[in-house]
């Protein structure tokens, strides 16, 4: 596990930061804190992929969108075109 401590007084981007490292050992952990670790990864997984399905989601309704848009501005197009022909 690794958590970034500031350089200096008031970091303005990443080079600012020094990353420490440190190791716990499974077994020091205790049962308990595991399971709660175990279910707050779970959940933040979900978020994730909950926050990700919704952005696709939105996309493709914005796909959408764009292609009805397109198909009707070429029909309007084709559309003076044909009155431009015919007067």
């Amino acid at each position: 596990m690794s958590y970034f401590k500031p350089k200096v007084q008031q970091p303005r981007s990443a080079v600012d930061y020094l990353k420490k490292k440190f190791e716990v050992m499974e077994k020091d952990i205790h049962p308990l804190d595991q399971i709660e670790l175990h279910k707050q990864m779970g959940e933040m997984n979900y978020s994730t992929l909950t926050g990700k399905a919704m952005m696709a989601h939105r996309i493709q309704n914005s796909l959408e969108n764009t292609t009805t848009q397109l198909h009707l501005e070429k029909a309007s197009s084709q559309a003076k075109d044909n009155r431009i022909n015919t007067l």
